[in-house]
Protein backbone atom coordinates (compact mmCIF):
# COMPACT_ATOMS: atom_id res chain seq x y z
CA UNK A 1 0.00 0.00 0.00
CA UNK A 2 1.38 3.33 -1.11
CA UNK A 3 -0.15 6.80 0.40
CA UNK A 4 -2.66 4.92 1.76
CA UNK A 5 -4.15 3.51 -2.18
CA UNK A 6 -4.22 -0.17 -2.64
CA UNK A 7 -1.75 -2.24 -4.64
CA UNK A 8 -2.76 -3.65 -7.83
CA UNK A 9 -3.24 -7.30 -6.34
CA UNK A 10 -5.10 -6.13 -3.61
CA UNK A 11 -7.41 -4.07 -5.81
CA UNK A 12 -8.14 -6.49 -8.14
CA UNK A 13 -8.89 -9.15 -5.57
CA UNK A 14 -11.82 -6.31 -4.46
CA UNK A 15 -13.06 -6.05 -8.13
CA UNK A 16 -12.93 -9.82 -7.65
CA UNK A 17 -15.12 -10.47 -4.56
CA UNK A 18 -17.79 -7.55 -5.71
CA UNK A 19 -18.34 -9.52 -9.34
CA UNK A 20 -18.62 -12.84 -7.44
CA UNK A 21 -21.10 -10.83 -4.86
CA UNK A 22 -23.31 -9.63 -7.64
CA UNK A 23 -22.79 -12.55 -10.68
CA UNK A 24 -26.18 -13.50 -9.98
CA UNK A 25 -27.49 -10.34 -10.49
CA UNK A 26 -25.98 -9.76 -13.77
CA UNK A 27 -26.60 -12.74 -15.30
CA UNK A 28 -30.11 -11.74 -14.64
CA UNK A 29 -29.84 -8.89 -16.33
CA UNK A 30 -27.56 -10.80 -19.36
CA UNK A 31 -30.59 -13.24 -19.43
CA UNK A 32 -33.06 -10.12 -19.68
CA UNK A 33 -31.21 -8.13 -22.37
CA UNK A 34 -30.85 -11.45 -24.61
CA UNK A 35 -34.52 -12.29 -24.19
CA UNK A 36 -35.15 -8.65 -25.60
CA UNK A 37 -32.95 -9.00 -28.22
CA UNK A 38 -35.16 -12.58 -29.27
CA UNK A 39 -38.33 -10.43 -28.85
CA UNK A 40 -37.31 -7.46 -31.63
CA UNK A 41 -39.02 -6.92 -33.56
CA UNK A 42 -42.28 -7.85 -32.29
CA UNK A 43 -45.65 -6.91 -30.48
CA UNK A 44 -43.83 -8.06 -27.24
CA UNK A 45 -41.09 -5.14 -27.43
CA UNK A 46 -44.30 -2.43 -28.28
CA UNK A 47 -46.08 -3.95 -24.54
CA UNK A 48 -42.87 -3.34 -22.73
CA UNK A 49 -41.94 0.19 -24.32
CA UNK A 50 -45.65 1.09 -23.33
CA UNK A 51 -44.98 -0.85 -19.24
CA UNK A 52 -41.75 1.19 -19.28
CA UNK A 53 -43.59 4.44 -20.12
CA UNK A 54 -45.26 4.71 -17.61
CA UNK A 55 -43.14 6.54 -14.86
CA UNK A 56 -43.94 4.39 -11.32
CA UNK A 57 -42.95 1.58 -13.45
CA UNK A 58 -39.71 2.91 -15.07
CA UNK A 59 -38.82 4.69 -11.57
CA UNK A 60 -38.70 1.13 -9.91
CA UNK A 61 -36.83 -0.64 -12.58
CA UNK A 62 -34.57 1.95 -12.88
CA UNK A 63 -34.15 1.68 -9.12
CA UNK A 64 -33.08 -1.93 -8.59
CA UNK A 65 -30.36 -1.87 -11.88
CA UNK A 66 -29.17 0.78 -10.09
CA UNK A 67 -28.88 -1.06 -7.13
CA UNK A 68 -27.18 -4.16 -8.49
CA UNK A 69 -23.78 -1.62 -8.72
CA UNK A 70 -24.18 1.79 -7.63
CA UNK A 71 -21.78 4.64 -8.10
CA UNK A 72 -21.39 4.60 -4.32
CA UNK A 73 -19.30 1.12 -4.77
CA UNK A 74 -16.39 2.53 -6.56
CA UNK A 75 -15.90 4.37 -3.00
CA UNK A 76 -15.53 1.17 -1.14
CA UNK A 77 -12.00 0.36 0.33
CA UNK A 78 -8.77 2.21 -0.72
CA UNK A 79 -8.17 2.85 -4.03
CA UNK A 80 -5.12 1.85 -5.96
CA UNK A 81 -1.97 3.97 -6.92
CA UNK A 82 -2.00 5.94 -10.23
CA UNK A 83 1.72 5.13 -9.52
CA UNK A 84 3.24 2.08 -11.62
CA UNK A 85 1.30 -0.84 -12.42
CA UNK A 86 3.17 -2.81 -9.51
CA UNK A 87 2.56 -2.80 -5.73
Amino acid sequence: MIDGHSSRADALARYGAFSDRHERKYRWMLGSQRILGRMTPSRSVTAWVRLLGNRRVSDWVFEHYLGIAHPSFVDEGPRISGRGRGG
